[in-house]
């Protein structure tokens, strides 16, 4: 069930051991070079990301210069409805006719 190369056996065990070794440092330098571009392409990428979302907050800033455009933090404003002074007066009027015992309208102003 061993399998070994027939030079193997005429071979010194330390020059198996030292051919081994060199086999593997050479494995191991191929998967470090791969695994370096790959980083060095994930750099690039994350670079030209980078560039571009400064490159996208520029513009904007330069389109809100150039239209004097301000963003500031201002609390939202609320509408005051405008009061109409006839319909108030008029529920004013309205107002002393109700009869609060009865929860009605008297047809007749007191």
């Amino acid at each position: 069930g061993f399998d070994s190369d027939d030079d193997d056996d005429d071979v010194p065990i330390t020059q198996q051991l030292a051919r081994q070794q060199a086999v593997r440092k050479e494995f191991l330098e191929r998967k470090i070079e791969r695994v370096e571009r790959k980083l060095g392409r994930a750099n690039e990428r994350m670079s030209t990301e980078g560039a571009l979302v400064i490159h996208q907050k520029k513009v904007a800033e330069s389109v809100l210069e150039n239209e004097n455009i301000k963003l500031g933090k201002a609390r939202a404003r609320h509408k005051r409805s405008r009061v109409d002074m006839n319909a108030y007066g008029k529920g004013k009027e309205d107002s002393k006719n109700i009869n609060l015992d009865r929860r009605a309208l008297d047809d007749k102003p007191k």
